[in-house]
């Protein structure tokens, strides 16, 4: 809806030739931005709440870097594990720009996309149910499973429904809610994502202005959801494992 009001179908947010258009620009922005201003508008007059409740204190720096790096190495890892179990599969680099003057401007703004994307999705299915609903220090499964659902639901509102996603979303969902119930602050958790995501493109053989630098050929569905699932497992059982080392320390 957001996007015919700009003017833009939404098949021009995956067409490599669109990324840089006017109407496509602001409505990415608009997209992305309007779930932020909802939630805090939320927190602030529904909730009453102030807006450092939702994991916005601290120092951002650090954890966001720390947890950009996790996460691009968990999905390295799940992506060399996918190669490894298909037998047929080969990489092979995706043609870019001769000069950084027409790449990096795109790079830019692939970036700061991937960065507010993010930052939404996490403050909108993480941070805010899993900081309203808790009321206690004891884990919030339900509240992060719960959202875990809605965030691999949400999805489908602009791709066909797919069972495979489904379930490689959903356990993204639970780390991450996992990472913030423990860590209580936004700023890895967003890190994470952004990191993920990042890899995730970069082998994604779309296009250079989709941010591919890769493309990965003949890697079974199968064996792609499943290492996802595998690399997303052991990386909410390590949160979980490092969560309690932090309390017992405490």
């Amino acid at each position: 809806m957001v996007a015919a009001h700009f003017g833009v179908s939404p098949e021009r947010f995956e067409d490599p030739w669109s990324v840089s258009d006017e109407k496509t620009i602001a409505a990415v922005l608009v997209v992305l931005s309007a779930p932020i201003l909802v939630v805090f508008a939320s927190q602030r007059y529904v909730h009453r709440k102030n807006l450092r409740a939702l994991g916005l204190a601290g120092s951002w720096a650090a954890p966001l870097g720390w947890g950009t790096l996790a996460g691009g190495a968990v999905k390295l890892g799940a992506i060399s594990a996918a190669v490894a179990c298909s037998p047929a599969s080969k990489i092979t680099p995706v043609p870019a720009p001769a000069g950084m003057y027409l790449w990096l401007p795109y790079f830019a703004w692939y970036l700061f996309a991937l960065l507010l994307n993010s930052f939404s999705e996490e403050l909108v299915y993480r941070a805010y149910p899993i900081s309203a609903l808790r009321s206690d220090e004891r884990l919030p499964i339900g509240t992060i499973v719960g959202a875990a659902v809605l965030f691999s639901l949400m999805h489908f509102l602009i791709e066909p429904p797919d069972a495979l996603r489904f379930f490689h979303r959903f356990f993204f969902g639970v780390a991450t809610g996992l990472l913030f119930a423990h860590r209580g602050t936004i700023a890895p958790v967003v890190g994470l994502h952004t990191g993920w995501n990042f890899v995730a493109l970069a082998f994604a053989g779309v296009d250079w202005r989709l941010g591919s630098f890769f493309r990965v050929l003949g890697v079974s569905p199968r064996a792609e959801v499943g290492s996802n699932v595998a690399a997303l497992t052991v990386l909410s059982i390590g949160i979980v494992l490092l969560g309690r080392v932090s309390v017992r320390r405490i």
